[in-house]
C-alpha cells in the first residue's frame, strides 16, 4: 500500500526528510516514483458517510478549482456513501500539485500537541530549548525503530528526551549538570513518558551504555549554556568522536551545531548525508547535521 504525505510548509525540505525518515523507521520506504493511475471508482470507503477534503500546494491552482474537484470527486464517490460534511466517517483527501493525489485519509498529526508540550509548558525550562516541532524531526530523522535505544547525550530540560519517549523508543537521556538531569527527569514525569535518565559526562555514559540505535541532541552553545569550563572546540570534537563509537554501520546521529564548520571536527568514521539550517533570530542559525556511520571502520 502506498501513502502520501502532506508536508509543513514550514521548511520543505527538513519536512519531506523527516517523513522519508518516520518510513525507514517504520519498515517502509519513500519513493519519487509515478503513483498508480486507477479510476475514482476503485477507491474503497469502507464508510457510511464522507466528506472531500481538497489542498492546493501550489498558488497555480485557484480556489474555484478546488471546489470543482471537490464536488466531481464526491458525486464520483457518491454511491458507496451519503455526503456528510460536518462528522464525515471518512474523509477523501486530494493533494493538488501539477498532478492531483487522491486517497481515503489515513491519519492526521495534532499540532497542537506540539503547543502543548512548549518549553513554557514545562515544569523547568531554558531559553535556548528546541521548539517540541524541531525536536520531534530530530528524532524522527535518526531513524531509531519502535523500540529502539536512542541517547540524548546534552538532554537539557529533556525537550528531545520527550518526543523520543512519545514515539516508542527506549530512551536514554544523560547530562552534566545535575540541574538539568532533574529537569528532564521532570519533563518526562510531566507528560507521563517513560525513559532512563542519568547523571554524567557523556564519555563516561557512553562507556557504560556501550552501543545506542541512534543519537539526537542539541548540545550547549550560547551564552546562556554551560560547558563546564571545556573550550566549545574541544568539546564537540571530543562529542563527535565519543558519538561515532557508540553506533553500529548506517546509524545515525542527528546533532544541531551552532557553527557549521563544527562539522569537520567528526572522525572519518561519520559520514554527513543530509543538512539543515533552522534560522531563530539575527544572532542564531541552528544547523543541523545528520551523520551515519560508515561501514568498515
Amino acid at each position: 500500500m502506498a501513502y502520501a504525505v502532506e508536508l509543513s510548509g514550514e521548511h520543505p525540505k527538513l519536512a519531506r526528510a523527516e517523513a522519508a525518515a518516520a518510513a525507514r523507521a517504520l519498515g517502509g520506504a519513500p519513493v519519487n516514483a509515478d503513483l498508480e493511475r486507477v479510476q475514482l471508482e476503485a477507491i474503497e470507503l469502507e464508510a457510511d458517510t464522507f466528506a472531500v477534503r481538497c489542498s492546493r500546494l501550489t498558488e497555480a491552482h485557484g480556489a474555484e478549482l478546488a471546489e470543482t474537484i471537490e464536488r466531481e470527486v464526491g458525486q464520483a464517490l457518491s454511491d458507496q456513501a451519503d455526503v456528510d460534511l460536518d462528522e464525515p466517517e471518512a474523509v477523501v483527501r486530494v493533494l493538488l500539485d501539477n498532478e492531483a493525489v487522491v486517497g481515503v485519509e489515513a491519519a492526521t498529526i495534532d499540532r497542537a500537541s506540539h503547543e502543548e508540550r512548549h518549553v513554557e509548558e514545562r515544569p523547568d525550562h531554558s531559553p535556548v530549548t528546541l521548539h517540541p516541532r524541531l525536536a520531534r524531526a530530530l528524532v524522527n530523522l535518526t531513524e531509531v525503530p519502535e523500540g529502539g535505544r536512542l541517547w540524548d547525550p546534552f538532554a537539557g530540560t529533556g525537550g528531545l528526551a520527550v518526543e523520543a519517549a512519545l514515539i516508542g523508543a527506549d530512551t536514554l537521556a544523560s547530562d552534566l549538570d545535575e540541574d538539568m538531569v532533574e529537569a528532564t527527569q521532570s519533563t518526562l514525569e510531566h507528560f507521563e513518558a517513560t525513559g532512563a535518565v542519568v547523571q554524567g559526562d557523556f564519555q563516561d555514559v557512553a562507556d557504560a551504555v556501550g552501543f545506542v540505535d541512534g543519537i539526537a541532541t542539541d548540545p550547549p552553545y550560547g551564552r546562556a549554556s554551560k560547558t563546564h569550563d571545556e573550550e566549545r572546540q574541544d568539546l564537540f570534537e571530543r562529542f563527535l568522536a565519543v558519538a561515532a563509537g557508540s553506533l553500529d554501520a548506517s546509524d545515525r546521529l542527528v546533532v544541531v551545531l551552532p557553527d557549521p564548520e563544527l562539522a569537520d571536527l567528526a572522525p572519518l568514521t561519520l559520514e554527513v548525508v543530509e543538512t539543515f539550517e533552522w534560522y531563530v533570530h539575527g544572532s542564531l542559525t541552528r544547523h543541523i547535521f545528520v551523520f551515519e556511520r560508515r561501514a568498515g571502520h
